[in-house]
Order: C-alpha cells, then sequence, then structure tokens
C-alpha cells in the first residue's frame, strides 16, 4: 500500500512538472533559442564579431550610446559604417529623453553623420518617453540583450550582465516591438499639426455653416440633447463643427482633405468658460466628460484622448438634407450666454426660414411633434 501511495505521488509530481518541460511559443510563449553569456568584458568582443558578419540587416536600440574619437564606441560605430559599405541594413532606435541635451542636438558628433552619410536609417525615440533599450539584432536571427549600454564605463569598466541569443522567432518580435515605438519625428509632426490648427483662422462674420436637418428632427440628436440638458456637450459639438468648417475651408483651398481635428483640451475649456483658476485637471475632466457623452450617448463624434491633454475628434456624418446656419451661433459667447432651449429654437427659426416659413406660422403641437421636444420649449417671440 505504501508501495503505491509512493508511485501515485511521483506520478502527480512528473504530471504537474512535465508542462513545463514541454513548452511551446503558442502555449506560453516560449522560443527556442541557443544562449551564450556575454556579461562583463565578454560583450564588446561578441559585439564586434557579430556585426563584422552581418549579411543583411543590424537593428540598434540603445539608451546611451556615446561616442568620443577613437574611443570603443566609435569603434562600434565604425563597424556599422563598414556593414553599411557592405550593402547591410543598419537602423538605429536611441533614447532622446535627456535633462540637458535637446533631441535635435543629440546626434550631431562626427560618429552618427558618418553613419548618416553612409546611409543608416536613425529612429530618435519621442522625448517624452524614456527609451532604456540595450538591445542589437542582427540578421533578424541573433540577439544581444541585457544591460550594456554602448558607453565606455559600461564596456570598460561596470559589472553588465548580458546574452547572445541565437532565435529567428523572438527577433521577428523583438524587431515587430521597434517598429512600434513612439519617435520624435512623429511627435513633431503631431505637434506642428496642433500648432497650426490652432493658429487657423476662424470663419468670418456672414459665413454659414450646413447642418443636416436629421440634427433637428432625429430625437436622438438635438432633441435628446434638450430633454437630458446637454447643454456643455451641445457646446463643444457646435464649437467643434465651427473649427471643422474652417479646416475644411483651408484644407479645400490647399486642395488637400481633412478628416480628423487635434484638440487641446484646455484651449477647449477655454472656450466653454470653465474657470481658469480651477485645478487643470479637473478643467479637462469637465471637457473629457462632454466629449464622451458626445460620442457615446449622442454618437456624433469620435474621440481618441491622448495622455488626457489633447484629443483627436472626428465629425461623423450626419445624412440627410441640410441648411445654412450664420456662424454667430457657433460663436463661444453665444453658446456660453445662451440656455439649451433658446438655442435649439434659434435652429428650428433658421431651418423654417430655409423652408420659407417662420415659427409663428406653426402651432405649438405641430413644432413639438416635428421636433420631438416639450411644447413648452417652443417659443413664438419672433
Amino acid at each position: 500500500m505504501k508501495h503505491h501511495h509512493k508511485t501515485l505521488i511521483f506520478t502527480l509530481i512528473f504530471a504537474l512538472i512535465l508542462p513545463l518541460g514541454a513548452f511551446s511559443q503558442d502555449a506560453q510563449g516560449f522560443y527556442p533559442a541557443r544562449v551564450k553569456d556575454v556579461s562583463d568584458r565578454v560583450y564588446e568582443k561578441a559585439t564586434y564579431t557579430l556585426l563584422d558578419e552581418a549579411r543583411e540587416s543590424i537593428a540598434v536600440s540603445m539608451y546611451i550610446v556615446n561616442p568620443e574619437k577613437g574611443n570603443s564606441v566609435s569603434l562600434l560605430m565604425e563597424d556599422l559604417v563598414e556593414a553599411l559599405e557592405r550593402g547591410v541594413t543598419v537602423d538605429l532606435y536611441l533614447n532622446t529623453k535627456y535633462r540637458t541635451d535637446k533631441p535635435e542636438d543629440l546626434f550631431s558628433s562626427e560618429p552618427f553623420l558618418r553613419l548618416i552619410e553612409a546611409g543608416a536609417n536613425l529612429y530618435p525615440i519621442d522625448s517624452n518617453r524614456l527609451h532604456h533599450d540595450k538591445l542589437i539584432i542582427v540578421d533578424e536571427r541573433y540577439i544581444i540583450e541585457g544591460s550594456h549600454n554602448w558607453s565606455i564605463s559600461a564596456l570598460k569598466a561596470n559589472s553588465e550582465s548580458s546574452s547572445l541569443i541565437d532565435s529567428p522567432e523572438l527577433a521577428k518580435i523583438k524587431l515587430a516591438r521597434l517598429k512600434e515605438l513612439p519617435l520624435e519625428s512623429v511627435k513633431q509632426a503631431r505637434l506642428e499639426r496642433i500648432r497650426n490648427f490652432q493658429e487657423m483662422a476662424a470663419l468670418p462674420d456672414g459665413s454659414t455653416i450646413d447642418l443636416s436637418k436629421d440634427l433637428l428632427e432625429n430625437k436622438k440628436y438635438f432633441p435628446a440633447m434638450v430633454k437630458n440638458r446637454s447643454n456643455r456637450a451641445f457646446n463643444i459639438y457646435f464649437i467643434l463643427l465651427a473649427k471643422n468648417a474652417a479646416q475644411l475651408s483651408l484644407r479645400e483651398a490647399e486642395g488637400d482633405a481633412a478628416s480628423s481635428m487635434p484638440i487641446i483640451l484646455n484651449d477647449l475649456a477655454d472656450d466653454l468658460n470653465i474657470p481658469s483658476d480651477w485645478p487643470q485637471t479637473d478643467r479637462r475632466r469637465q471637457v473629457i466628460k462632454a466629449m464622451n457623452k458626445l460620442q457615446d450617448r449622442y454618437k456624433l463624434i469620435e474621440v481618441d484622448f491622448n495622455h488626457g491633454k489633447e484629443a483627436e475628434v472626428t465629425l461623423k456624418a450626419i445624412p440627410g438634407d441640410t441648411f445654412p446656419v450664420d456662424i454667430a451661433l457657433f460663436r463661444s459667447d453665444y453658446l456660453n450666454s445662451t440656455d439649451m432651449s433658446p438655442k435649439f429654437i434659434d435652429l428650428v427659426d433658421a431651418l423654417l426660414k430655409e423652408e420659407g416659413t417662420v415659427l409663428m406660422d406653426h402651432t405649438k403641437t405641430e413644432m413639438s411633434k416635428r421636433f420631438h421636444v416639450w411644447r413648452g420649449t417652443i417659443r413664438k417671440e419672433k
């Protein structure tokens, strides 16, 4: 009986251990590989050898690359130049987040200029993000990864741990990750786009913007906003409509098509007269809440928030016939000084004017039924 118990125990142990040894990429994310230790002073020679033997491609992703004339880092970079001369593709993904140096000044030394002139692809990482890699990938197969930066202290003095890995499967995953890194050039292009959008001139007085009649006649749009008293969401939507119309006018003049808009949330908070002495996070939170309502409840926009400070906004197309609305109804001073119901009626007036009638020509019951609002919402002072 005791022997039977021991056999059962060992069977259970092996049943638990065996799956750990029989892993696969699909099951647990492991990749087959041969691995060699290249820690401390072994790293430099192993790296030279790998770069010298590269046949097709080299990708270097580094936190620190600190070349000085004649030092070991400069020699490593000279190996990259020689690889380029052999027809090897060289891509460098480099950190730019330092306290003193500007991104544009980091790579102006002679070793970097030689690399660029020889045809290397230099990808500075977004300076808002700390890029802490110490990674080399050669021929989409060999990987050196560990704690070594390309600095004299790392190569010659520090205790550093790194490994050389032979795994095409893992190299493929690492390379795909590099392609997704946020680049400084992309950030700068985004900031330039935001600046251009902020400096864009508003439509002049007397201009009109065409609105879909469905916004007034479909109960899920403006009528729902009236009933829900969604004044801030309404104001944001009209401000966005005006910005989009100005953008469309500019893009059409330049022969370009406009799609989404880069919106700074603090700027929109100013447009809404949200008190400037509120904490910035609270002001943005109010804007985000209303924009989410426009997206999720009213289905009028699509919005993608970027770190809570800016947003990429696309207005959804509303089908059907349109009518012109004077630009004055889109100005912030009008929107912030007028309640929801009067703004709605001003739009009704604009629609009826386009149809050749006025509000006084219709009964409150007719207007209430057509526009899905309470009879008390309909006023006939005009």
